[in-house]
């Protein structure tokens, strides 16, 4: 019974490490994204061609979406 027990705590170990790990590979996406859209917010304040705005805030956008969709994942749990 203690095997089985030690087994399966074994088992909850290594799934927690990889939610883990899968969680802080997130995290280093969402601030590498977060940190493009400061550098993106921050260009647009200045910038005064409109094209270019209009560049920035697309890319301004797509990076959004993308924080949107890293945010959103789930934890992917292994085997």
């Amino acid at each position: 019974m203690s095997q089985i027990r030690s087994a399966e705590a074994g088992s909850m170990s290594s799934r927690f490490q990889a939610n883990r790990d899968n969680s802080i590979m997130a995290n280093d996406d969402f601030a590498k994204v977060q940190q493009q859209l400061e550098t993106a917010a921050s260009e647009l304040k200045t910038a005064n061609d409109p094209e270019r705005r209009r560049i920035l805030l697309r890319e301004m956008s797509r990076l959004l979406a993308e924080a949107q969709r890293i945010s959103s994942q789930p934890l992917k749990m292994s085997s």
